[in-house]
């Protein structure tokens, strides 16, 4: 079958978009990833900053993190090695440095399987890789590209895509912006998100654990005490 130069076909397109979709009912627009906390504390106060704080996340922090994982879990899925999933599930479990981290990864997982599951034919060529119990957010995404044939490099990408969107969301309504502007940080994210997909495929899984997301694991930790709150992280 003819495929794009990402190696993905119409029906793996349309998974593709399906689970990118900011319209996806998982719960994600409740959540800030410790972004309300930098814009409380004016770290993030305008256009240039929440670009600079997104950048930060897709070059060295959680992003960076979870696109490696979503790069091996997928990796895993195509291999049939359902033991490497779940291993690369519990390392990014450990990866979380804050509960409300984690609640948000697994409340997310949790919705994003039971909404491939709701259909069996789009749960059937995932659920042997599918560890028991709760799942974070990005694994079982990879494993819903995976299974909807999406090629590597564009399931990351994709992901990505969504996790920058989501924050440039969350960002609009903290600060607040306008939609053009929110609209240039995320057109302007377009070089950031292709180089993190492209390094984090290349990374051995040693350097994995390399990458730091102390910025907004602290900003998440803060988050709990602030004083008003919009979102839950």
């Amino acid at each position: 079958m003819p495929t794009t130069a990402t190696g993905t076909d119409a029906a793996s397109l349309i998974g593709l978009l399906t689970i990118a979709s900011a319209a996806l009912p998982v719960g994600g627009f409740v959540y800030s990833d410790g972004l309300e906390t930098a814009v409380a504390a004016g770290d993030v106060c305008d256009e240039a900053s929440l670009f600079a704080w997104i950048d930060d996340a897709l070059s060295a922090g959680g992003a960076r993190i979870e696109a490696a994982i979503v790069a091996r879990v997928h990796a895993a899925c195509e291999d049939r090695r359902p033991g490497d999933v779940a291993r690369w599930d519990r390392e990014l479990t450990a990866l979380r440095d804050s509960e409300e981290l984690r609640a948000q990864s697994r409340a997310m997982g949790g919705a994003l399987v039971r909404l491939v599951r709701a259909r069996p034919a789009d749960a059937a060529p995932i659920e042997p890789y599918l560890p028991e119990g709760p799942l974070n957010y990005a694994t079982a995404a990879a494993c819903a590209f995976a299974g909807f044939g999406v090629a590597r490099n564009a399931a990351v990408i994709a992901y990505l895509h969504a996790l920058a969107t989501h924050l440039v969301v969350a960002g609009s309504k903290l600060i607040p912006l306008g939609q053009s502007s929110a609209h240039r940080v995320l057109r302007d994210l377009a070089g950031p998100i292709a180089r993190c997909a492209e390094l984090v495929t290349d990374l051995s899984d040693e350097s994995v654990f390399e990458q730091c997301a102390w910025g907004a694991a602290l900003a998440s930790m803060q988050h709990e005490v602030l004083y008003a709150r919009i979102f839950k992280s």
